[in-house]
């Protein structure tokens, strides 16, 4: 694959930084000036006094993550949260041959990278360049688009899963053009042997995974929903107001304030629990629900000023609450990921968001949890690969984009 593009003044921006590792050493970054460069979560009766700023929480783990100053991951985050009409913009140019779009890092600097297929290079114009609070890089060379990959990927996976029952997680790696296969324990010859089976059905080059843990849904079986979390704060038509929650989560609830033992009953609404959706909503009779949720902060809410499509997420720096594990950070690395292990009540689509990183801690109990940064809402956790409630033990974590939600008939609190 071969990336470039020219900077305002015409001059071929040189590539100084690694963002990934294994094709960024071909891509070309452009910036305007031509420079290289606990339940529940949902905030339900106390009104916010002032929107606590998230983003100076995550701008610590995201320092620790990328090795650069507290104020650097602060200028990266802000920017990364006002790339989305760059992000767009860069779509809408040729999307018959568009790869993807993702947020790369390195310790120099973030750029938004998009990937086309064929050979012909793809002129990005200047005033998309001039508006842009990002970088931007440009790769060709690809063969076919993720968005196709995966729609014929989504068609096998119900068969892919019931032949290859030990199947942890697989998703499609648009960067290197391979299909990974996750494991949890010591590779085996069953192991090997899946790979070549799966690489003849799809058609794909094919790796292997492996982890110590397998994925799983982030609540203990047969628990009451008090062992899971509560996500963001919604509405449906009617006027309604309560809570998201994770739909494998039970129907039956009761939640706790933080610093409160009392324990709150809800009423369950409705839900979706499937390939593609995993949430359901409650209300709440007597109480106030307000647009706002915690995060970083158990004490001071964070305002609901938006949410960010499952499109726009790859690459990007994410925080989830959860009750077993609290607050934390990590980097989308892929947003078409399968969970294995039919915990989809049946077969997992390929729909779901991958997040990993070394500050990033997932367990059980943080389920249908909130992923968000700063006032954007991301999506509902649904599951990890970890052994405990530690940064060390979580291998990573996954959410449902927040988009599937919407499909209960509700929207967001803001």
């Amino acid at each position: 694959m071969e990336g470039r593009y020219q900077n305002m003044v015409g001059k071929t921006v040189a590539v100084s930084a690694v963002l990934c590792s294994t094709i960024i050493s071909s891509v070309a970054l452009t910036s305007a000036n031509g420079e290289t460069n606990e339940v529940p979560n949902s905030e339900i009766t106390h009104a916010p006094t002032h929107e606590y700023n998230d983003l100076h929480a995550a701008a610590e783990s995201y320092a620790s993550d990328y090795d650069v100053s507290v104020t650097e991951a602060l200028r990266r985050l802000q920017a990364q949260e006002a790339a989305d009409d760059t992000w767009n913009k860069l779509a809408a140019l040729a999307p018959e041959r568009l790869v993807s779009i993702r947020l790369e890092h390195s310790e120099d600097d973030i750029a938004l990278v998009a990937r086309f297929t064929g050979n012909n290079e793809i002129d990005v114009p200047d005033e998309i360049i001039v508006d842009s609070p990002i970088k931007i890089g440009t790769v060709h060379g690809y063969h076919r688009r993720a968005d196709d990959v995966n729609r014929d990927l989504a068609t096998m996976l119900p068969d892919i899963f019931e032949s290859h029952p030990d199947l942890d997680g697989i998703y499609y790696d648009e960067t290197i053009e391979t299909l990974i296969l996750e494991y949890s324990g010591p590779r085996t010859l069953d192991h090997e042997s899946s790979v070549n089976d799966i690489s003849r059905k799809t058609g794909l080059p094919t790796a292997i995974e492996s982890y110590a843990d397998p994925t799983e849904n982030g609540n203990r079986g047969g628990l009451s929903l008090t062992s899971c979390t509560s996500g963001f704060t919604v509405r449906n038509p009617a006027g309604t107001r309560g809570f998201l929650t994770a739909g494998h989560c039970s129907r039956s609830q009761s939640y706790q304030l933080f610093g409160s033992s009392t324990w709150h009953s809800t009423t369950f609404r409705s839900e979706l629990f499937n390939g593609y959706a995993d949430v359901q909503w409650h209300s709440i009779s007597g109480r106030t629900v307000f647009p706002s949720f915690f995060m970083s902060s158990t004490s001071t809410p964070t305002s609901l000023t938006g949410y960010t499509m499952r499109g726009n997420q790859g690459g990007k720096y994410v925080c989830h609450r959860g009750k077993a594990t609290r607050y934390s950070c990590g980097t989308v690395n892929h947003t078409s990921y399968a969970p294995g292990n039919n915990i989809c009540n049946g077969p997992c689509s390929n729909t779901y968001v991958r997040t990993a990183g070394s500050q990033l801690r997932c367990y059980r109990g943080d389920s249908g949890g909130p992923v968000a940064l700063g006032g954007s809402a991301y999506g509902i956790y649904k599951g990890q690969s970890s052994s405990g409630t530690s940064a060390s033990n979580c291998n990573f974590m996954f959410h449902m984009p927040i988009q599937y939600a919407f499909n209960l008939g509700i929207s967001l609190l803001m």
